[in-house]
């Protein structure tokens, strides 16, 4: 075999290889990037609960305790007020 033949099969060789990298990196690629969607729609689907179970809460506490939310919602105004005034 002469070198001709020997570098046209070691650049096929090279060529082969370079592709079943590439072809194992787009497959571990895609994985990872269908694992993180699934994780993002776990995420989401978790703060909306909570989002929800929060809102939930605080209209439960309004009706039941109106003075005290009251209270502490002016208490809350005022020193915005004054940190603002401050300016």
């Amino acid at each position: 075999m002469n070198a001709t033949n020997k570098l046209k099969t070691a650049t096929a060789e090279a060529t082969g290889a370079a592709e079943d990298v590439a072809s194992n990196l787009k497959s571990v690629g895609q994985s990872i990037w269908g694992q993180a969607g699934e994780i993002k729609d776990a995420a989401v689907d978790k703060a909306r609960d909570l989002g929800e179970m929060a809102s939930d809460e605080a209209q439960s506490l309004l009706k039941n305790h109106p003075g005290p939310v009251l209270a502490a919602g002016f208490g809350v105004g005022l020193l915005v007020g004054f940190l603002v005034a401050r300016r």
